[in-house]
């Protein structure tokens, strides 16, 4: 996606299927490039939890905040 008013790339899809945010060109599935390149996840009610898995063959790891009550 091209922002004409800033004359600047935002957004791209590669052929691959590769996500660019602020990246033209990019080499993993989803790839941030930004001074500030911060991520939010965010829950809309208060009894699920938000948060990020990574996993491969050998297991996963887990970063997510409980519901308000935690």
């Amino acid at each position: 996606m091209y922002d004409a008013t800033a004359a600047a790339h935002r957004f791209t899809i590669d052929s691959s299927g590769n996500v660019g945010i602020g990246d033209t060109s990019p080499s993993y599935p989803l790839e941030i490039n930004a001074a500030t390149a911060d991520v939010r996840v965010h829950s809309t009610t208060t009894t699920n939890r938000a948060g990020f898995q990574s996993s491969n063959a050998g297991g996963s790891t887990y970063f997510y905040r409980e519901s308000s009550g935690g």
